[in-house]
């Protein structure tokens, strides 16, 4: 019994660190004045709405993706961009006003 839960836990263990490896620490900023709702690939990431000039961490899998932030009030003052994430480094999807 204690060798089947010592494998169940290095098994836990090996998957827990194989998808750590997979994605990256994306930064979302809003450093606008409208409060924001960011999504990769058309899904919602934060815990909600961007506040202006706040931010928020997510984790994001390795591989070209949609980033994109609208402003909750007006769709139409939206920012888009294609990036590719790699497993080397941290990314940051910064929104500004023009």
């Amino acid at each position: 019994m204690k060798k089947l839960f010592a494998v169940g836990v290095l098994v836990l263990l090996a998957s827990t660190l194989l998808l750590a490896a997979t994605q990256v620490k994306v930064n979302f900023v809003n450093a606008t004045s409208m409060t924001m709702r960011f999504s990769v690939d058309g899904n919602p990431v934060c815990a909600g709405d961007v506040i202006p000039n706040g931010f928020c961490t997510e984790y994001v899998n390795v591989g070209t993706h949609t980033f994109r932030a609208v402003d909750v009030r007006d769709s139409r003052n939206a920012v888009e961009q294609e990036h590719t994430i790699d497993d080397t480094d941290q990314w940051t999807f910064r929104v500004e006003e023009h």
